[in-house]
């Protein structure tokens, strides 16, 4: 029995780290490139950002939708935590780069709501 369910849960599909959700597809290094350079200036120590890259998907208004995490130190030399970011990204520039703010500064959520809409493809 003990056998049995090891191996069921060992042969279980598991998404791998580099997994992306349904209908996107993985981020180009190019685009990777560009939302990084746009976000950069944004960060208090840009050379210590860890950046992990979720998924690009199509957006509504053309372009493509870019999502993904970031940790980065702060004045302080301590890692944030990975905060979201998004990008769109239209004809090979972004045009729009946000990391999302913490609940203290959106204090409506109206970012929030933003983020989850965009980037919670699960």
């Amino acid at each position: 029995m003990r056998a049995t369910l090891l191996t069921a849960l060992v042969s279980l599909p598991c998404a791998g780290a580099n997994a992306v959700p349904a209908g996107t597809q993985a981020v180009p290094m190019e685009v990777q490139d560009l939302v990084e350079a746009a976000l950069s200036p944004h960060l208090v120590l840009p050379q210590t950002a860890r950046w992990d890259f979720t998924f690009m998907a199509p957006y509504i208004s053309g372009g493509n939708v870019v999502c993904g995490r970031v940790n980065y130190q702060s004045a302080m030399r301590k890692y944030v935590g990975a905060e979201p970011f998004y990008a769109i990204v239209k004809r090979g520039a972004v045009v729009v780069a946000l990391l999302q703010d913490p609940p203290w500064v959106d204090t409506t959520g109206a970012e929030a709501e933003r983020f989850k809409a965009l980037c919670d493809r699960r």
